[in-house]
């Protein structure tokens, strides 16, 4: 079974390759180019917004430097690095042909033109950073903490669709919550236990037992604009970024999210 992925450039998504490939051996990586990892702050006028906009991705950077440490073994070697799935589409679908994958994970890249969809294979899969259909679009992590629901980050398996993160659901992945977490602990556990949940979602594509469902939920689409440094001062500022420890100790009260899992 020739299987496929497509990622962004950052460590998390080289840790997926690296987790998939170790078990099955790809037949094909395309690395599309992605913002900095620690994106200029210049923009910020307000001190303790530029500080808390400094730090969180500096923890964040540290945190994954940690958690998805390479073990430089066993390498894609047939791979290409695409700057931009618009302006060199073209490039993207011959590689997707010549592949010609019965298996496709796509995870941490820009949203796909429906004519590249057309051409995927029938098990076409995201790997979305966020539960969907609670949390969808960008930055899906990160809103649960700032509206104080830490249960609801994890990630979410779902079929590729026209819409953003709205395909059919086959697996969310959620940590174990520990009260010495941070928002990045978490976020960072979520996506090293999806890692290993692919590996358990191919075999089931291989015995034809995988299933699917749909959560009827109107979730919120979140945008990259929608996120600025002063939202920070809730987790920093307000929390000192221990919102995990104060919901476990039942001092912050959520509603626990409808999860589809493989393992049921």
């Amino acid at each position: 079974m020739k299987i496929l992925l497509v990622i962004g450039d950052h460590l998390r998504h080289k840790k997926f390759a690296e987790v998939i490939n170790n078990k099955f051996k790809l037949s094909g990586l395309i690395i599309e180019k992605r913002e900095d990892v620690n994106p200029p702050s210049n923009f910020i006028k307000n001190k303790t917004d530029k500080k808390n906009f400094v730090n969180h991705f500096k923890k964040r950077d540290n945190l994954e430097k940690k958690y998805f440490r390479l073990k430089k073994k066993n390498e894609v070697k047939n791979k290409i690095y695409l700057k931009n799935f618009k302006s060199d589409k073209q490039k993207l679908k011959n590689y997707i042909k010549k592949i010609n994958a019965s298996v496709v994970f796509t995870f941490g890249v820009s949203f796909l033109p429906k004519d590249v969809l057309k051409i995927l294979p029938k098990y076409s899969i995201n790997l979305h950073s966020g539960l969907a259909p609670y949390y969808k679009g960008s930055a899906c992590n990160f809103w649960p903490f700032y509206f104080l629901e830490p249960n609801f980050v994890g990630m979410t398996f779902h079929f590729l669709s026209k819409k953003l993160d709205s395909g059919e659901i086959i697996h969310h992945s959620i940590p174990k919550l520990f009260k010495k977490d941070t928002m990045h602990d978490v976020a960072c556990k979520a996506m090293i236990k999806s890692f290993y949940d692919a590996i358990k979602i191919i075999f089931l594509i291989k015995k034809k037992k995988l299933k699917k469902k749909m959560i009827k939920y109107n979730g919120k689409l979140f945008q990259k604009k929608d996120f600025k440094p002063v939202h920070l001062r809730i987790i920093y500022g307000m929390f000192n970024d221990k919102i995990v420890k104060l919901f476990l100790e039942k001092k912050i009260k959520s509603n626990k999210p409808k999860l589809v899992s493989i393992y049921d």
